[in-house]
C-alpha cells in the first residue's frame, strides 16, 4: 500500500510540474495596429483628451498605434470571429503637434473579416479607454478599421499571428469617440481620420527557457515512473 501511495504522489508531482510550463507556454497575444493619415479636427474630443491647444486647420496629419494584449486563456476566434479581452493596453496619439498617450487596463475588441462586407480583408481593433476611472466624466474609444486585398491577411482568426502593412485607400479609417456621461445625459463626439499608411502585427510572446526546463523535468519523471513500474514488475 505505501508503495503505491508514494506511486499516486509521484505521478501527481509529475503533472503539477507539466501544469506550470503548459500555463506559461500558452502565452498572452499582442495585437498592434498603427496608422498614418488626416483627420478632421473636433476641438470638443481635443479637449477631453486634455490637448487644450485648437489647431486653426481643419485637417491636419495624424499617427495613431493601438496596442491590446490578450491574455493567454482568452478564447482564440475561428476566421471571422471577434475577440473580446480587459487587459493591457496602450495609445499613442499625434495630431500636428499635439501628442496623447494613455496606458491602462482596458477593455479591446479584434476583428478579422476575410472577405470583408467589401470583398477584401479587413482587421478591426477597437480600445475603450476610461482614464479618470469612474462612472462619470469623459471616456474615449479608439477605432482602427484597415481594408486590404483580399487573402493578403491570411486565412487564420483575430488573434492568429500575422503581420501586414500597406497603403490605405478610401475604405479604411481611424475614428476617436469621446463620451462624457453625467447623472441624466450621455453626450458623444467623434473624429474621424482618412488611412494613407497603415500596418498590422499580431504576434505571441515567447516563452521564457525555464518554462521547457519544467515541461522537460516533468516529461523525464513521467518516463522514468513508468520504467520503474515495469522492472519491478
Amino acid at each position: 500500500m505505501p508503495s503505491t501511495r508514494a506511486a499516486v504522489c509521484e505521478v501527481l508531482t509529475a503533472l503539477f510540474a507539466l501544469a506550470l510550463p503548459a500555463a506559461a507556454l500558452a502565452a498572452p497575444v499582442t495585437v498592434v495596429t498603427h496608422s498614418t493619415g488626416t483627420a478632421y479636427v473636433y476641438p470638443t474630443v481635443l479637449f477631453a483628451l486634455g490637448l487644450e491647444e485648437f489647431p486653426e486647420e481643419e485637417v491636419l496629419p495624424y499617427e495613431l498605434t493601438l496596442t491590446s494584449t490578450f491574455d493567454w486563456n482568452a478564447p482564440l476566434p475561428a476566421r471571422d470571429e471577434g475577440a473580446w479581452n480587459y487587459g493591457a493596453v496602450a495609445v499613442d496619439f499625434r495630431m500636428g503637434d499635439l501628442h496623447y498617450q494613455y496606458a491602462g487596463t482596458e477593455t479591446s475588441h479584434v476583428n478579422l473579416y476575410t472577405p470583408s462586407y467589401l470583398g477584401g480583408d479587413a482587421y478591426l481593433q477597437d480600445v475603450s479607454a476610461n482614464p479618470n476611472g469612474s462612472s462619470y466624466g469623459y471616456s474615449f474609444d479608439f477605432s482602427h478599421m484597415l481594408h486590404s486585398p483580399a487573402g493578403s491577411m491570411g486565412p487564420g482568426g483575430a488573434l492568429t499571428p500575422m503581420a501586414f502593412g500597406g497603403n490605405g485607400n478610401e475604405n479604411s479609417s481611424m475614428g476617436i469617440t469621446t463620451y462624457y456621461i453625467n447623472d441624466e445625459f450621455i453626450f458623444s463626439w467623434r473624429m474621424r481620420g482618412d488611412v494613407d499608411t497603415y500596418s498590422v502585427q499580431v504576434t505571441s510572446a515567447v516563452p521564457e527557457p525555464a518554462a521547457y526546463g519544467l515541461l522537460l523535468a516533468g516529461t523525464l519523471t513521467l518516463a522514468l515512473r513508468r520504467r520503474a513500474g515495469r522492472a519491478s514488475a
